[in-house]
Formats: C-alpha cells, sequence, structure tokens
C-alpha cells in the first residue's frame, strides 16, 4: 500500500513540474520546480529501495517453498519407508534420513528469522502480506516437525518389537535346537531298539530240520542207540549245528523221500497232514504254524 502511494505521488510530481515549466519561466517558479524535482528524486530513490527489497524478499520466500517442497517428498519417502527405487530402506537408513529431515528444518527456520530481520531492516510494517507468508511458513515448519517425532516414536516403537521378535527367534531356535537333539536320541534309541526286536523277531522264527532214517538220526545224537528207548529224542543233548535252519515264517511243506515218514518231534496233530504221492514220496504240509510251532522250534522227521 505504502509502494503504491509512492508511485502515486511521483506520477503527480511529475505532472506539477510539467505543469509550472510550461506555465512560466520566473525565479520563483523554477526555485518550485527544483523542490519537486528534488522530492521526485527522493521519491525515486524510495522505490527503487522498495523494489530491491521486495526482489530480497521474493528471492528468500521462493527459496523457502522450494526447500518445503523437498522436505515433502523426504517425508513421504519416510512414511513409506521405500526409497524412489522401491527398495526397502533399513533401520539405519530411516534415522539417517530423520537426521537429515530435522537438519533442513532447523535451516529454514534460520532463513525464516533472517527474513523477519530482513522485514524490519527495510521497514516493512507487519500488515504486509510477508508477515502472513512467514506465519505460514513457521506454521509448515511446526507441522514437519511432529511428523518427525511421530515418525521417531514409531522407529523406536518397531525397533522395540524387532528386539522383542529377535529375543523369541532366538528363544524359539534354541528350543528346536533342544528338540531337534531329542528327536535324535529318539531316533537312535527307536532305531537300536528295533535293531534288537528285528533281531529278536528273526531268532524267534528261526526253527530247525532234520530228515533222516533212523540210523542218521542215531548217529547224528538226536536218537538213543539203546534198543529200550525206541524213537525217543535226546532233547537234552541235541546238537541243532547239524540241523538245517529254516524260517518258519516261509516254511509250509516239505517233501519226504518215503511213503510212511514219522514226525518225532512234538507238534499238534491238527496243525498239519502227510500226504502219499504216487511216486513214492509223502508231502508234509503245515496248515496252523502257530499251532504247528507252539510246542517246538524243531522238525525231526524219520524216514
Amino acid at each position: 500500500m505504502v509502494y503504491d502511494m509512492q508511485k502515486y505521488l511521483s506520477l503527480l510530481l511529475v505532472l506539477a513540474i510539467g505543469l509550472l515549466s510550461l506555465s512560466c519561466n520566473s525565479k520563483k517558479q523554477q526555485e518550485k520546480i527544483a523542490s519537486l524535482t528534488q522530492t521526485l528524486d527522493s521519491l525515486q530513490q524510495i522505490t527503487q529501495q522498495q523494489d530491491s527489497s521486495r526482489a530480497i524478499l521474493d528471492a528468500y520466500v521462493e527459496t523457502i517453498a522450494l526447500t518445503l517442497d523437498s522436505i515433502k517428498i523426504n517425508e513421504q519417502i519416510l512414511t513409506v519407508q521405500v526409497d524412489e527405487r522401491g527398495r526397502r530402506l533399513k533401520k539405519s537408513e530411516i534415522e539417517r534420513n530423520l537426521e537429515a529431515l530435522a537438519d533442513v528444518i532447523k535451516r529454514q527456520r534460520e532463513r525464516i528469522e533472517e527474513l523477519e530481520t530482513t522485514l524490519m531492516t527495510h521497514g516493512i510494517d507487519s500488515s504486509s502480506h510477508y508477515r502472513m507468508i512467514i506465519a505460514h511458513l513457521y506454521a509448515e515448519l511446526d507441522e514437519k516437525n511432529q511428523r518427525i517425532a511421530e515418525l521417531e516414536r514409531s522407529l523406536q516403537g518397531q525397533t522395540r518389537t524387532i528386539a522383542h521378535l529377535n529375543s523369541r527367534v532366538s528363544s524359539l531356535e534354541s528350543d528346536m535346537d533342544a528338540l531337534s537333539a531329542h528327536a535324535r536320541e529318539q531316533a537312535e534309541t527307536i532305531a537300536l531298539q528295533t535293531d534288537i526286536l528285528n533281531a529278536q523277531n528273526e531268532q524267534l522264527n528261526i526253527g530247525y530240520l532234520f530228515i533222516g532214517s533212523r540210523k542218521e538220526l542215531q548217529n547224528a545224537g538226536i536218537l538213543s542207540k539203546n534198543i529200550f528207548n525206541g524213537s525217543k529224542i535226546m532233547t537234552s543233548n541235541l546238537n541243532f549245528s547239524k540241523f538245517a535252519q529254516i524260517d518258519i515264517r516261509e516254511f509250509s511243506e516239505i517233501v519226504c523221500q518215503s511213503k510212511h515218514p514219522k514226525v518225532l518231534s512234538s507238534h499238534p496233530a491238527h496243525s498239519y497232514s502227510i500226504d502219499k504221492s504216487g511216486d513214492g514220496n509223502s508231502t508234509l504240509t503245515i496248515k496252523d504254524p502257530g499251532a504247528f510251532w507252539s510246542l517246538s522250534n524243531y522238525l525231526i522227521i524219520q524216514l
């Protein structure tokens, strides 16, 4: 407003000087013209100074506005926590960006203070639009400082959460290691027990077979040579190394080269059968393996 009034007065002075110059050339009027000319020069000088001040202030405001735009961009990056290429920022990078952003805001506040000093130096009153711009800039900076504080609190919360999760993961890893060690021990124990059970099962399913004539049975120490003992098996002196070893789970029948073979070992009569064939041989068939081997694990057949 002051600036426009000065321009208006300058214009009036120029018109006044022109009119006086045209009306007369007396000494008194020439002095008035000289006074008006001097006043015009002063007004022009003030106008030039104000133009210079206005240019300086406009440059300040433009610089601060550009910086605020840059702050807003950095704030958006921090909010989504990724860089311009979409790569997720590390915690250390976020902390550095927060520090850099806070430093930029601090420098901008210093520039605004310089702008206020410039206003006072050039005598611009507090009602000018520059004062309103400065108030707006201060409000913007305060808002950014609050946002930085929120981001820092959020980052600290994330740090505590990550620390808790890391501790939990470490605890779970320890538990997993302990469980894995226990599982390995159990697996080794089960494997050992399985081997023992398999060995025992194999042993339990081992049977012994001896087929021969009466003389062969006597020579093997299975039957006594004493005629009074008849076909009695010498169970207390059996030497199983002279027997054929069989797997009773797979042994189901055997062909005997005799028309009348005799089963001398103890087996339930209903658990087996002996069938004659036309070639003079006989076939012993085990019908009930469980019952057949329940009384003895050896089979002795006399031909």
